[in-house]
């Protein structure tokens, strides 16, 4: 540490020596070459030249140190000045006496000021505080793990091409120079990367300001204590990632959640524990975000005292990819949401809705696994939805629906799985939507088709094992059946093309008589529903004439029984 003193005071005296003289700064003019804040007291600014003649401007010492700490190639500067507090007038760094004033507050909140000649006792007293060199200066910025990494000046604006600077990384350690993640923020600039020790953080609610990476590495936690939310991202191109978010507590008077961003872009929200919230994830006015990789586990209590998991509304060009969301009012919430994508997620246990969206055009939900939720999944009053390889399973109650169509048009239903739900899938006046490829197994009703639901074309599904294949509430219906395989088909195939040579009618007497009458369903198991099935295929009188598939496939599609097997 002595030998790197001694060389870069040697490197002070030499610059100072062959330097030009400084111009003197300009108050509301200059700007800081370091934060880009506007110089608002020249008294604490200072300057930095390098070989090419240009000048650097910097509105706090603080900033100026930190700027030469993250210059890569510090041969080619050529001067260092600061001002003298006093008089204003910019003196040589080797020259000049500092302070940390306790009494004085610096642009940068450091408290540093220069002056030209030796601090007296008087003088001290007036600031308050203790006397510095300007290489105790650097080594106090330094200390502030202010470190600098490999960057291009390119990334700075306004930076000279003939030097390289890094990006800011800050280390919080309940036992270091900073302490606490507030204060990392405070200290915060553009771009920075701030890293937090292992330890449990309570703080009050925190707001990231820059752009910055905030890193927790999986080990930080940030405990509400049950009174507050936890972070709010107040900029653009923020990352939050590795932190264990919980205890917000819950609030009927403001959306609170453990990380909230209202009107920004571009922010990354990966890799984090949410536990215990009222909201985990709350996004508003948002766009071209990405929340992967997150686990969020809700307390399982009543929806009145639950928020949702990942709260979408009124954004767009959204990714919600890898998480895994359980114990929420509803797991995953779109409402007015354009052209955002929701993959490879996980919602289960959910009090309400596993996947709640609506009056949210142009998304995809793919490869996703929605179960044991409290009603299952709702997509309502939206247009050209595609949901492909999702799998609906055990969403069982009284109104409990593996996937709920309402008013849904122009939309896109393949290769999905329904197991075991109450309802595997519902239609309600949604209109011209595709159903293809899906599997619906041990439901209820695999298919509900209302009336109101027109032009839609359901084809090569395959229903196995359902109490009921289709219902419907009337005898009259306005959707395409063609190519399904029905497992309750008894029919026959002579000329071996694979399709059954009569159609089949795939809603049963009894069901009908359930719609009418649910209490009926406590007969489903009996001889009197068995004889009710042979007379209707016998003699159809009562079930819908126009609903029939004319080509019933003989075997199951080879890709819904490999998803089945799975």
């Amino acid at each position: 540490m002595l030998l790197a003193r001694l060389t870069l005071a040697g490197l002070l005296l030499a610059l100072s020596a062959c330097s030009s003289a400084p111009r003197p700064l300009v108050q509301g003019t200059d700007a800081c070459d370091y934060c880009r804040m506007s110089v608002s007291d020249v008294r604490f600014g200072g300057e930095l030249q390098v070989k090419n003649g240009r000048i650097y401007t910097f509105d706090s010492i603080e900033c100026l140190a930190s700027f030469y700490l993250d210059a890569a190639d510090r041969d080619d500067v050529r001067g260092v000045w600061v001002a003298d507090y006093s008089t204003s007038k910019l003196i040589a760094v080797d020259s000049a006496f500092f302070v940390q004033a306790s009494r004085v507050q610096s642009p940068m909140g450091r408290s540093l000021i220069a002056l030209a000649a030796p601090t007296s006792a008087t003088q001290l007293a007036q600031y308050g505080g203790r006397t510095l060199h300007w290489l105790d200066v650097v080594e106090f910025v330094r200390s502030q793990q202010v470190v600098p990494t490999t960057a291009t000046a390119e990334e700075h604006a306004g930076h000279d091409s003939s030097l390289t600077f890094g990006s800011q990384s800050i280390v919080v350690d309940p036992q270091g120079a900073v302490r606490t993640i507030a204060a990392a923020l405070e200290l915060a600039r553009a771009g920075a990367r701030i890293s937090i020790k292992p330890g449990t953080y309570r703080e009050p609610t925190l707001r990231i300001k820059v752009p910055l990476t905030l890193d927790g590495a999986g080990a930080a936690v940030l405990d509400g204590e049950g009174t507050h939310g936890l972070i709010e991202v107040a900029a653009d191109d923020v990352t939050v990632r590795g932190l264990v978010l919980r205890n917000t507590g819950a609030s009927h008077v403001e959306d609170r959640a453990a990380l909230r961003a209202d009107g920004r872009r571009n922010c990354r929200i990966e890799n984090n524990r949410i536990d215990n919230t009222f909201f985990a994830i709350y996004l508003a006015r948002v766009s071209d975000c990405i929340v992967h990789n997150n686990i969020v586990h809700g307390s399982e209590e009543s929806q009145t005292v639950l928020g949702n998991g990942i709260h979408l509304w009124q954004s767009e060009r959204v990714q919600v990819t890898d998480n895994r969301v359980s114990g929420h009012r509803d797991g995953i919430y779109f409402e007015f949401v354009k052209s955002s994508q929701v993959l490879r997620n996980v919602s289960e246990r959910s009090d309400r809705y596993g996947l709640h969206f609506m009056f949210s055009d142009d998304c995809r939900y793919e490869s996703n696994v929605f179960r044991d939720n409290g009603a299952g999944v709702a997509v309502m009053y939206t247009n050209r939805v595609h949901m492909l390889a999702n799998r609906f399973e055990r969403n069982w109650g009284s109104n409990a629906y593996g996937l709920l169509l309402k008013d849904i048009n122009d939309s896109e239903i393949l290769h999905n799985e329904f197991v075991g739900n109450s309802i595997g899938l519902h239609l309600e006046g949604s209109s011209r939507n595709r159903i293809e490829g899906n599997g619906f197994s041990q439901n209820g009703w695999a298919l509900r088709v209302l009336a109101n639901a027109q032009d839609n074309v359901i084809s090569r599904n395959a229903f196995s094992g359902n109490s009921f294949d289709v219902g419907t509430n009337s005898r009259q219906n306005f959707s395409t059946f063609r190519e399904n395989y029905w497992d309750r088909y008894r029919g026959y195939d002579l000329d071996r093309d694979g399709f059954g040579d009569v159609p089949f009618a795939p809603v049963r007497l009894f069901a009908l008589i359930v719609e009418q009458s649910p209490p009926a369903l406590i007969l489903l198991r009996s001889t009197v529903v068995d004889m009710l099935d042979l007379a209707e295929r016998v003699l159809p009188v009562l079930t819908p004439a126009t609903l029939l598939d004319e080509r019933p496939l003989m075997r199951a599609p080879a890709a819904t029984t490999r998803r089945s097997a799975a």
